[in-house]
């Protein structure tokens, strides 16, 4: 079972009511420890019910993300991984997040790391 969220209105009702939407994402180079094939990858969950990928408010996050990082499609060598959670605040949506970046079999630990908050831009 997944939740599609077809707008930005919609995207703000599901929030309003004290809801938290979780993420998880990751930027790849070809081979890593856990996968092979680079590529960027975006999962969503409202109140741990999964967006569905295909919706208009999973692309509306993944693209706010990709913008607000430059987050390129995949990487040569290196693996970026990031997640957040989103909340409604006043009139608009907070995104909380964390990140880190590192070279995987050569530096397995963290080169690179980051926290912070933005807001949703609005389109």
């Amino acid at each position: 079972m997944s939740i599609s969220i077809d707008s930005r209105d919609a995207l703000e009702r599901s929030l309003a009511n004290g809801s938290v939407i979780r993420s998880k994402w990751a930027v790849l180079c070809e081979i890593g420890p856990d996968w092979i094939g680079a590529g960027r990858r975006f999962e969503f969950w409202v109140d741990d019910v999964p967006l569905d990928r295909q919706c208009i408010g999973h692309q509306l996050l993944a693209r706010a993300i990709v913008e607000r990082f430059a987050l390129p499609l995949a990487h040569e060598r290196e693996a970026t991984w990031g997640s957040a959670i989103i909340e409604r605040h006043g009139d608009g949506l907070w995104i909380d997040y964390e990140w880190s970046r590192g070279v995987p079999y050569d530096h397995p630990a963290a080169t690179d790391v980051g926290e912070g908050r933005f807001e949703l831009p609005r389109e």
